[in-house]
């Protein structure tokens, strides 16, 4: 994204690794029990915690089961952006300005993110999947993707005043 928090592509840029995995980054990790739930790391999560939705939206649930899931999600999510303000707060960074001009203008509602079977290509069986729109427009699965942001060609957990 740029520096007002906006996407520069049309979707997300992929950090290739190692062996089909994603770039590893060194992050803080949270010393908060996410054995309780609802606790989210810092800067650098999966889609629940970054951008709101269920990762597994149609698991088999109890109807108490889904209340306390999607409960828990949203408390994940809250807790997400709160470190973000937090952060910005403390440092005034204008990177994690950014973020929050993002997270403002598109709330759990990223336009680069879609649920469903395959564009175009959907067998009845197919079960729905997460898929997101990469930089270049083209639509890839998702797998156990952990997501971090990029503001103006930097990685935001590369910034020392950050971490």
């Amino acid at each position: 994204m740029d520096g007002q928090g906006r996407l520069v592509g049309a979707g997300l840029i992929e950090t290739p690794g190692e062996r089909n995995r994603g770039k590893e980054f060194l992050a803080p990790r949270t010393s908060l029990d996410k054995g309780v739930g609802g606790i989210a790391e810092f800067l650098a999560d999966g889609i629940t915690a970054v951008f709101g939705p269920d990762a597994e939206p149609e698991r088999p649930l109890t109807e108490k089961q889904r209340r306390d899931r999607d409960d828990n999600n949203a408390t994940k999510y809250e807790h997400f952006w709160k470190q973000v303000q937090q952060a910005f707060g403390e440092t005034h960074l204008p990177a994690l300005r950014a973020l929050l001009t993002f997270h403002e203008q598109t709330k759990n509602q990223p336009p680069f993110l879609r649920y469903g079977k395959e564009a175009g290509s959907a067998t009845p069986s197919e079960k729905p999947k997460w898929w997101v729109k990469t930089a270049e427009g083209a639509e890839k699965r998702m797998g156990r993707d952990q997501f971090t942001f990029q503001v103006g060609g930097e990685i935001v957990l590369s910034d020392e005043a950050v971490i």
